[in-house]
């Protein structure tokens, strides 16, 4: 019984330290009743499993944790379900070396069934690597993808050392992923191998590790969490992690323009907080570093095709301002529209009267253009050296040419 209660307070420990300042209510787990005094009370004392319970072994230098050889599905009792005043079924699952954690959410208890891992030795051992990824929020991920969240995947490995000079490691491997209201099974945790990292291991840095290297020297210098709704650089580099190609993590960069956002990878993020602590006072870091990160792990890109199509009206507009000597893009200087505005304009106009008008109501710096592919602002008032050899405007009537590229 007291080894038991030890391992209780060990498992709480490793939760805390994988989760910090989240809530997790310790007097659940070691809420127990005891007898004491009846001579009538025997303790059933359990022998050896019938069945494989979930464990971690030491197979050829490596650490290897198993699942259980089988989940046995239970439904709640109806007292709690009235406890919670909830009218639905709840169902459960357990398995010999299983322990489950629980959170209260959603109205009702949840429970991760999590094997809490021990490893004693005198190897000078500092930390674990996970030699396969599994996917999450299964399994244990390793200290460098950060802090987890309840229910997550384990992060950290904790060393306790002991008097005699041995030393005890401690980390949480998730177990199960399962629907308690409709008792429907996710995933299920096979087999994952560690590698065990003494003093005097070399370690080669993992592609997490080496992305997030990237993003920091090419100055993406925000976390997890970022600002300005942008998806940060680190958050690419754990979306592109399950991503099969750079397009479709590029892709998934792109899609994610909420300010929260929850990832099987990270828990929960926020997109619009401040990154100001670590960005030398800008509340955000350059744009474009989820794509970065996709770019920076080194995921394959799809098999590409070579096809040709012709150049649209637009485009072949364009093409005759850059034959005429017209050099700016939709940007110019000298508070005049460039050529290519021109041609934006001609393209929704009914004549080239229309579209001349149009031109003439160019002025100022900053214009709304309203063109065949919607509306879009100009600014007039800026440089077009860098293609106009140096001079920052190209020459006079460049969007009343574009009216006669397109009508004559």
């Amino acid at each position: 019984m007291g080894e038991a209660f030890k391992d209780g307070w060990n498992n709480i420990a490793v939760n805390f330290q994988d989760q910090p300042g989240e809530e997790v209510i310790a007097k659940y787990v070691m809420m127990n009743i005891a007898l004491f005094g009846d001579p009538a009370f025997q303790l059933f004392i359990p022998g050896t499993p019938r069945e494989t319970p979930a464990e971690v072994k030491l197979e050829n230098g490596l650490l290897v944790a198993s699942g259980p050889e089988r989940w046995t599905k239970y439904k709640a009792d109806q007292s709690l379900a009235d406890e919670w005043s909830w009218h639905g079924n709840l169902y459960y699952f357990g398995a010999p070396g299983a322990s489950s954690q629980k959170w209260y959410g959603h109205g009702h208890d949840n429970e991760y069934p999590y094997l809490y891992a021990r490893f004693t030795t005198t190897q000078d051992v500092v930390s674990l690597k996970a030699v396969e990824n599994v996917t999450l929020p299964l399994g244990w991920t390793g200290p460098e993808r950060g802090r987890g969240y309840i229910g997550a995947a384990g992060t950290g490995v904790y060393v306790d050392k002991h008097p005699d000079g041995s030393r005890t490691l401690l980390w949480r491997v998730r177990l199960l992923d399962y629907d308690c209201e409709t008792g429907d099974v996710k995933d299920t945790f096979v087999k994952q191998s560690y590698e065990i990292i003494t003093t005097t291991t070399v370690t080669t840095m993992s592609p997490v590790g080496s992305c997030k290297a990237s993003c920091s020297a090419a100055g993406f210098c925000c976390g997890t969490n970022s600002g300005c709704a942008l998806p940060s650089c680190h958050q690419g580099c754990e979306v592109g992690l399950y991503e099969e190609s750079v397009w479709s993590c590029i892709e998934k960069c792109q899609t994610m323009t909420e300010c929260f956002q929850w990832n099987v990878a990270w828990g929960h993020s926020n997109l619009c907080t401040s990154c100001a602590d670590t960005c030398d006072g800008e509340h955000c870091e350059p744009a474009g570093g989820c794509e970065h990160a996709c770019h920076s792990l080194g995921l394959p890109a799809p098999p590409t095709t070579t096809t040709t199509t012709p150049p649209g009206p637009l485009q072949i507009c364009k093409m005759k301002c850059a034959d005429d000597g017209f050099c700016c893009g939709s940007d110019s200087g000298c508070e005049r529209p460039s050529c290519q505005i021109g041609c934006e304009l001609a393209l929704v106009s009914a004549t080239k009267d229309a579209c001349l008008e149009s031109c003439k109501g160019m002025t100022g710096c900053f214009n709304e253009v309203h063109g065949p592919s919607g509306s879009s602002w100009a600014n007039q008032c800026t440089s077009c050296s860098s293609t106009c050899n140096g001079n920052h405007c190209e020459p006079e009537k460049g969007c009343e040419q574009a009216c006669s590229n397109v009508f004559g």
